[in-house]
């Protein structure tokens, strides 16, 4: 391998073997343009002749006298008896030579036969051209007419007459002003069979070295593309997969990185200055594509890691002077944000696969040259805005995947492992660096003035955003622990800057993009406080300080009236909900084992009112936006988490990962999702917001879904589990039951009939079950399980607590005028019917099964009389009458 001393002389080396390519495509773009105005000037010359001829030619006739209109003849004379006819005399018109007419196809038989005849005919003839010189090729070789050598010269030959033969009739066609795509055939053809002649001179017979098909093969890749200038890119696509597969061809004893990176830094000279003077973006692609393979390719064999970024580097330079030259009107261009974006990306996954040993200056040197390319490519046009945010995003990742030391203290981030990085002064120029020439470059365009609200938008976002990653990412990895007082100073002076850029932009005026930065910095010196109370007090504060700084940023934005800020406010939540998925302990397994007061409540009740407030900031008139229905979102999803993991937290002895539920616990759970689905149907009933009506049938499905679990795993009538408390039954049915029951009574009128109805179910069934429970444990005690049977007396408590229930329902429903009530009673009532009729006659004997039959009629009866008298009185009256 090169020492890294070379790795300037080969730079230098490189650049100047780039000039040779970039001067002939000047000079042929010289050329064309010459052409074309020469074409302009003949053809407005000709246009001036044909306007000014008519104009001379009137002035140099005389102007004929003006003559008496004939009096027009009768078309003919009546004759009179005697006479003949007088017909009109006319004079006869010159007979003109008829022309055989052509009949013209119609239009779709015409590009049909046009793209038959002219287009594909032409291709299809190459490759039969090129196959059947493969197939004399074979079968001169098994009659054993040529010799290798011989054969070796006569691909060369043939493709060197196939090019010539293209070029000569390429310049036909262009006299004749009549092109077609035969040439570029022809010249394909001839490479494709050099190309095979070189590597069987090379692979096949051995008569070349490495080193000179190496140049044989290049030197043609970069000529075909050359040539495409002319023929057009069906070639140019031909010369660089061929020129980008040319080292792959050739093997050698002792490889060496360094050619191949000078050999491609040609090609993709070439290829990026033909795309920018054809205007084929398709072909830039390709070529960044190809070297970002070749530089992960480079950085999979061992020791070629600076060969590797060289390469990038190399790539990137090109991509961004090609991104930096487009002619392109709109915001944010494409083409010119992903070439060098996505090879710094490309930077970032080979620092991930690097090895500590080759961490040294030169590899910092490369990556901040690589940053810089693409980051000047973001700022030398408006177009590329979106570069300066990829740089920013490059950053963070190469800081994130810096190789550790792995005998230096690690720190979890969930499941992954961070460790000290390697060479901590490098590490620290390179992350310090990039972020420092983002926040600079950033804030240089935000001060220009012109810019579209997108571009401003992307310029901000990296400016704020970049320095705050950054410092988070090198405290994770250079922190001694989760306090950090040298940390929180470096935020703090973040923040500082940030205020010192909005001062500024206050003072610059009162345009849109100074607006937009003013907000930015103002949200991102909030968010700069945040961090540093993190770095200062501890790692659970990272959640509060998110929210905190999303909540900061809807005020700005609503305060100020800056649209760009809501986008970030709703990342921010995603942000913090990441986190919590991440580690939903908030601290780890230092969360205690106190209820209630313990970082649960601050990790997630503060991340709840935050977002709420954001969400009341953000709101609009009329239909809620994305941002607006995310912070609604996530207020409610904090919300009901913190209660769900409270629940769990205080039943599981502070172990919210514990495995299995019981009893209480799912009662709980259903009870706190009917609750939130009340709450959630009552708010703001009138505005209707989608994401309470979407939560609102959520919690629904959960309360539905830990009722089964009550039910059924739960149930210790079928589990056999015995009751710890006295309120075991009250909290796990009981209580639900009450929640569905004035869920149905509140959602009547601003729900669907049907989900109304479902409450009502769900409140029946756990009423239903509670009683039933409640009766078997008062005979039973905690142990209530189905296999000890029961008694005479127990069978006919049944009764009489469904019979009690049911009248209890109906008088509910007859006072406070509630259907649902009465429903359910009718349904207690009924099942106790049955129960006596079907099991208490023959399962009971004597005085009990009296008493059943005794109580269920008097039951009945009072309920029909109620019935008759307060239920349908009115309308019995109106009946009678």
């Amino acid at each position: 391998m090169m020492q890294t001393n070379l790795l300037a002389p080969l730079i230098f080396g490189a650049l100047m073997l780039i000039l040779g390519p970039l001067g002939f495509f000047l000079a042929l773009s010289a050329r064309e343009r010459l052409s074309i105005a020469e074409r302009r000037i003949a053809s407005l010359e000709a246009r001036l002749r044909a306007v000014s001829a008519p104009a001379r030619a009137t002035t140099a006739a005389p102007s004929p006298a003006p003559t008496p209109a004939p009096s027009p003849a009768p078309a003919r004379a009546r004759a009179t008896p005697g006479q003949k006819s007088v017909e009109p005399t006319t004079e006869p018109k010159p007979r003109v030579p008829s022309t055989p007419r052509v009949e013209k196809p119609a239009a779709g038989a015409a590009g049909l036969e046009a793209a038959l005849g002219a287009d594909w005919s032409v291709w299809i003839g190459g490759v039969a051209l090129a196959l059947g010189a493969l197939l004399l090729v074979r079968y001169s070789i098994e009659q054993g007419w040529f010799g290798p050598a011989a054969r070796c010269v006569l691909g060369l030959a043939l493709g060197a007459a196939l090019i010539a033969a293209g070029e000569w009739l390429r310049r036909r066609e262009m006299a004749s002003r009549n092109p077609t795509q035969t040439p570029a055939v022809l010249s394909a053809a001839g490479a494709v069979a050099g190309f095979g002649a070189i590597y069987a001179a090379h692979g096949l017979y051995g008569f070349i070295g490495p080193t000179l098909a190496f140049a044989a093969l290049g030197a043609l890749g970069v000529a075909t593309k050359l040539a495409a200038a002319l023929h057009g890119p069906w070639l140019a696509g031909l010369g660089l997969v061929g020129a980008g597969a040319a080292p792959l061809l050739v093997a050698s004893a002792a490889p060496d990185p360094w050619p191949v990176v000078l050999y491609l830094a040609i090609v993709q000279a070439a290829a990026f200055g033909l795309a920018r003077m054809r205007n084929w973006d398709w072909l830039a692609e390709a070529a960044a594509a190809g070297g970002a393979l070749w530089a992960l390719l480079l950085a999979a064999a061992p020791d070629v890691l600076h060969a590797a970024l060289v390469q990038t580097l190399i790539g990137a330079a090109a991509a961004a002077l090609y991104s930096a030259s487009r002619r392109q009107s709109t915001p944010l261009d494409r083409v010119a944000t992903i070439l060098p974006g996505g090879l710094a990306g490309v930077a970032a996954l080979i620092v991930a696969s690097a090895t500590p040993i080759g961490l040294d200056a030169a590899t910092t040197a490369t990556l901040c040259a690589i940053l810089v390319c693409v980051a000047l490519a973001g700022a030398f046009r408006a177009c590329s805005a979106a570069l300066l945010p990829i740089v920013g995003a490059a950053a963070v990742a190469i800081s994130f995947v810096w190789p550790g030391n792995p005998d230096a203290p690690a720190r979890t981030l969930g499941p992954i492992l961070l460790h000290a990085p390697h060479a901590p002064e490098h590490f620290l120029v390179v992350a310090i660096f990039s972020a420092a020439i983002v926040v600079g470059l950033a804030t240089r365009r935000l001060a220009t003035d012109g810019l579209l609200y997108p571009q401003a938008t992307a310029y901000a976002f990296a400016a704020a955003a970049t320095p705050l990653a950054v410092a988070a990412t090198l405290y994770l990895r250079l922190a001694d622990g989760p306090s950090s007082l040298s940390f929180a100073l470096v935020a703090a002076a973040i923040g500082a800057g940030f205020v010192g850029l909005a001062h500024f932009f206050r003072a610059a005026g009162s345009n849109a993009t100074a607006t937009l930065a003013q907000g930015v910095f103002a949200t991102g010196a909030l968010a700069a406080l945040a961090l540093a109370l993190v770095f200062f007090l501890d790692r659970g504060m990272l959640t509060v300080a998110l929210a905190l700084s999303a909540t900061a940023a809807a005020f700005v934005s609503a305060r100020l009236d800056i649209p760009a800020l809501r986008a970030p406010t709703a990342a921010l939540g995603l942000l913090v909900l990441a986190r919590l998925l991440l580690e939903p302990r908030i601290v780890g397994p230092t969360l205690g084992t106190t209820p209630i007061f313990n970082w649960l409540l601050l990790g997630y009740g503060a991340p709840a009112l935050a977002f709420a407030a954001a969400a009341r900031l953000l709101r609009r008139p009329g239909k809620a936006d994305a941002p607006t229905s995310i912070a609604e979102a996530l207020a409610t999803l904090f919300a009901a988490l913190l209660v769900y993991f409270e629940i769990r937290h205080a039943l599981n002895g502070g172990d919210i990962f514990a495995r299995g539920t019981g009893l209480v616990e799912l009662g709980l759970l259903a009870t706190t999702s009917l609750l939130f689905t009340l709450a959630l149907v009552e708010i703001d009933p009138r505005r209707r917001s989608p994401i309470f009506d979407i939560g609102a049938l959520l919690f629904g499905a959960a309360a539905c879904f830990f009722s089964v679990g009550v039910a059924t795993i739960a149930d210790p009538l079928l589990s056999c589990r015995p009751l710890e408390g006295g309120a075991d039954l009250l909290l796990g049915y009981a209580a639900p039951a009450a929640a569905a029951a004035l869920l149905m009574r509140r959602a009547h009128g601003l729900r669907p009939i049907w989900f109304t109805r479902a409450a009502g179910a769900l409140s029946v069934a756990l009423l239903f079950l509670y009683a039933s429970l409640e009766t078997r444990r008062w005979f039973n005690g905690a142990e209530l399980c189905a296999q000890r049977g029961a008694g005479e007396m127990e069978v006919w408590a049944y009764s009489a607590a469904w019979l009690a229930l049911g009248v209890l329902l109906l008088v509910y429903g007859l006072v406070r005028g509630f259907a649902g009530a009465r429903f359910a009673s009718a349904l207690f009532i009924v099942a106790a019917t049955l129960k006596i009729f079907l099991y208490d006659l023959a399962g009971l004997e004597g005085l009990w099964r009296a008493f059943s039959f005794i109580g269920l009629g008097f039951v009945l009866i009072g309920v029909g009389l109620a019935y008759q008298k307060l239920v349908f009185r009115t309308a019995t009256r109106s009946t009678l009458r």
